[in-house]
């Protein structure tokens, strides 16, 4: 058939274009698709179909002038029902011819393409043809219409011959319609040189077949048309048919925003042109009756040369798609599966910060930092806005927008007084597809106002200065202004005694006493970078010397021949052991180092050198596991002093000798006039460096064992006021105490508090009782513990105990009384239970700080609480 063809070139750059036709004697439809026409048209006919038969005749059809225009692709159609011709340009009529001749033809001499010049010579058709198809039966015109709008041609309509142009090279034209009707090239030749086409005649489509197992839906489409809108059009969207009485799997586009009669399920969703550059998003829906495997098939009809992408919105899995992809997932059995196919470019351009003011840094008021930072993806202008977060990045504020520039000179925000935490900086890019990218520094950082100062409280403090002095070095100096007439008087502490403080360092602690609260300010400098000191053997009297907290854990030791290690190690290789801070009255140990106070820290070996790092707050691992261990705290208290240091308890990593990980020395005493101490003493475990221990971990007991624990009461008041605290100590333990040398014992747990004197000896025993091997340990009342640490950021531990198995329900409020999420609820067994809180809601969102309630409900057993969460 090829071999008649009159043609200059032939393209491959079509991906469908039609010419139909059949066998010897039952063809009855040769159709054409995507004909151009070059820009010498200038006959009175520009396209002939020519059929030949035996005895001479001929049936000719020509397009007359003006259906065709110049260098513009057409879609042509020849319908021949064995008498009459009709040819069809771009689904339209244009010429019928009445030709009837019977059984008596030659299909050899037939030829399509050659037009009739002026003088009525033959000239070779010049243009260019892509896809031609044979049919064996002839269309109606509706039929050419729907071929024209670009609906696929199989088998089963009839399709004889397919030709698609696309082998680029040779004389070999391959059938695709799998019947094997070849052809041969004559005359003309390949060429992806063709003109292009018009946006505007871009119209297109993305076909969707779906099956599982022995079910299918074939028939959906998406796309879009020149002459079609964004809303339901008669022309182009269809409904999707009813529900099937048996198994079925459908796959349509939902849009109850139609309003249409018929229905809100789609099985056709086209759309107005996209303008470019767009992004366009196709909502899709999928069930199925059964359960198993369902497969996708994507078959593109003139997609425009954009990404395509499919988006399982459950699980948030992407896969880019290309004409033929298949995608698959498992459905489980009415269930509805949600995803997007988004087409258009919808990769974000690549923005890197470069440098910024960083965190955990501290940066000075109206001073400029360069921001810098590079984009890939933008062709064109580039504009980047900048951000300014002062919540830690919870909130963000643009302060500029930059042209062409990969840099921004910013100047710090105007503080007169203090530091201002939680300053973040933002970069933020968007291409011309509305594709956006937004990074930021990693950590927040520290504004330091034109002023800073602090207030110290009457009486004893342990204090220091984070700056350091630069008009005077002398204390009198810096803080005679801030005193005036009230009495104020330092101490610093040297090889283990007390010396009158002439002078103020910035990396060194004091006791600070005065009659009258002041504000203290320092003129000096900070320190913006980390801080190392040196320390002596015995109690150090340290400070914290940055403006910024230091957790404990954080800090770095080294005795200047090994690598520095981290305060735990270091305290597991016995260099140093406990700190104490100095709060209302009281010692307490710490873990965290404020600005403008100092701290006592046990140094046990000599040459031990400190670094006090700049650094992010540590996260706290999220563990639910409850470490085999309990302890006792005590709290005595006189008019004026409290000690709550002591602690006694069992530890299954602990020995009954001294462990450094565990035991805890006693600080020195400090200087008020009203002191009051609990010490145990263990002269036998031979420390050069203290005999008097803040806290006496041991081993753990075992059945029908008794620990005791001496407890000296130091006052210089007449008598102490005695409380405790249980922590998991188990409620088969006997815990008894005697104030009478151990002639009498009572039990601690019926007693509240206890009236002590002075240098009297505490006893406290310990002892199991004998228990059944299959006897659980569980505890004999409900209780329900302040939750730790509180307040918190970002997670905290709650944790209670169940006397009986029953439903337990832990659920957390805010302080309105509005219900955030349900912790616990479900049966749990008798024993010692805990629970942590990640500060989200039920539905995974992050909650804002603030004052939260948490509740337990067992049984007939219900309790409330109160903890605040810290951002």
């Amino acid at each position: 058939i090829l071999s008649s063809f009159k043609t200059e070139r032939l393209n491959s750059e079509k991906q469908y274009i039609y010419y139909q036709g059949g066998d010897n004697k039952d063809v009855h439809l040769l159709l054409t698709d995507d004909y151009h026409f070059s820009e010498n048209v200038n006959s009175d006919y520009t396209l002939k179909f020519e059929i030949a038969v035996s005895q001479g005749a001929r049936g000719e059809a020509f397009v007359p002038v003006g259906l065709i225009e110049e260098n513009k692709w057409h879609e042509t159609a020849v319908v021949w029902d064995g008498q009459y011709v009709y040819m069809y340009i771009d689904g339209a009529l244009a010429t019928t011819i009445n030709f009837n001749i019977g059984e008596n033809f030659d299909w050899n001499a037939s030829v399509m393409g050659p037009y009739i010049g002026r003088g009525s010579s033959n000239h070779n058709f010049d243009g260019n043809i892509d896809n031609l198809l044979f049919l064996d039966r002839a269309l109606s015109p509706e039929e050419i219409l729907n071929y024209t709008d670009g609906i696929s041609l199989d088998n089963e309509n009839g399709l004889s011959t397919h030709y698609n142009f696309n082998e680029g090279e040779g004389t070999v034209l391959t059938d695709q319609s799998g019947n094997d009707n070849n052809g041969i090239i004559n005359g003309a030749t390949w060429s992806d040189d063709v003109p292009s086409i018009e946006e505007e005649d871009r119209d297109w489509n993305i076909q969707i077949s779906a099956s599982q197992q022995e079910l299918e839906d074939a028939d959906n489409y998406l796309g879009v048309s020149v002459n079609a809108t964004d809303g339901f059009d008669n022309d182009f969207d269809q409904i999707e048919p009813p529900a099937n009485p048996g198994d079925e799997l459908r796959v349509y586009f939902p849009h109850p925003d139609w309003s249409h009669p018929l229905g809100t399920n789609f099985s056709a969703d086209i759309r107005s042109e996209m303008v470019s550059p767009s992004v366009e998003v196709w909502e899709m829906e999928i069930v199925s009756t059964e359960d198993g495997d369902v497969f996708l098939d994507f078959s593109f009809h003139q997609v425009p040369d954009l990404p395509v992408m499919i988006e399982n919105v459950e699980t948030e899995e992407e896969q880019l798609l290309v004409d033929n992809s298949n995608y698959v997932f498992t459905a489980v059995a009415e269930e509805v599966y949600s995803f997007k196919i988004t087409i258009g470019d919808i990769t974000p351009p690549e923005l890197v910060l470069l440098s910024s003011p960083n965190g955990p840094g501290v940066y000075f008021t109206r001073e400029v930092e360069m921001i810098e930072w590079s984009i890939d993806g933008l062709e064109e202008s580039t504009y980047a806005t900048i951000h300014e977060s002062v919540d830690n990045g919870e909130n963000f504020t643009q302060i500029a927008i930059v042209e062409n520039q990969n840099s921004y000179a910013y100047v710090l925000p105007d503080l007169e007084e203090g530091l201002q935490h939680g300053l973040m900086i933002a970069v933020e890019a968007e291409d011309d597809n509305g594709n956006v990218s937004f990074t930021s520094n990693k950590n927040a950082f520290t504004l330091v106002g034109a002023h800073i100062s602090t207030n110290v409280p009457a009486g004893w403090n342990l204090w220091s200065s984070p700056l350091d002095p630069t008009e005077s070095s002398l204390l009198e100096d810096n803080l005679d202004d801030d005193f005036g007439d009230s009495y104020y008087v330092g101490y610093n502490w040297q090889s283990n005694g007390y010396q009158y403080a002439h002078y103020l360092y910035h990396n060194q602690g004091y006791w600070l006493g005065t009659t009258q609260a002041a504000d203290v300010d320092i003129v000096g400098t900070i320190s913006q970078t980390n801080v190392t000191k040196e320390l002596a053997e015995g109690w150090e009297l340290i400070s914290n010397p940055l403006v910024l907290d230091i957790s404990v854990d954080s800090l770095m030791f080294d005795n200047g021949v090994e690598d520095p290690i981290f305060y735990s190690e270091a305290v597991e290789l016995g260099w140093v052991n406990s700190v104490y801070g100095y709060e209302e009255l009281a010692y307490e140990e710490v873990t965290t180092l404020e600005p403008w106070k100092a701290y006592w820290l046990g140094v046990l070996e000599e040459n031990i050198n400190v670094l006090f790092p700049f650094h992010n707050k540590p996260v706290e691992e999220n563990s639910d596991q409850r470490e085999n261990a309990w302890y006792i705290n005590f709290q005595a208290s006189i008019e004026g002093a409290t000690d709550k240091l002591l602690t006694i308890g069992s530890h299954e990593d602990a020995s009954d000798l001294f462990d450094i990980a565990f035991d805890k020395f006693s600080p020195p005493v400090p200087p008020t006039p009203n002191q009051i101490s609990l010490t145990i003493a263990h002269p036998e475990w031979n420390n050069t460096f203290e005999d008097e221990y803040k806290k006496d971990i041991r081993s753990l007991l075992t059945e029908g064992a008794m620990k005791q624990w001496n407890v000296d009461v130091h006052s210089s008041s007449e008598t102490v006021t005695l409380t405790w605290d249980f922590q998991m100590v188990p409620s088969g333990y006997e815990v008894s105490y005697s104030i009478d040398n151990g002639q009498t014992f009572s039990d601690m747990r019926d007693t509240e508090a206890i009236l002590l004197a002075s240098d009297m000896e505490l006893i406290v025993r310990v002892e199991t009782q004998l228990l059944g091997i299959d006897t659980p340990d569980v505890p004999s009342v409900f209780s329900l513990y302040q939750n730790y640490p509180n307040p918190f950021n970002p997670t905290t531990q709650i944790k209670y105990d169940l006397p009986s198995d029953g439903l337990v329900n832990v659920s957390i409020y805010d302080i309105t009384g509005r219900y955030i999420k349900s912790l616990i609820n479900n049966n749990q067994s008798a024993g010692y239970h805990s629970v942590r809180w990640d500060a989200t809601n039920n539905i995974g969102e992050a909650v804002s700080a603030g004052m939260y309630i948490y509740t337990i409900q067992a049984g007939e057993y219900r309790a409330t609480k109160k903890m605040v969460l810290l951002k």
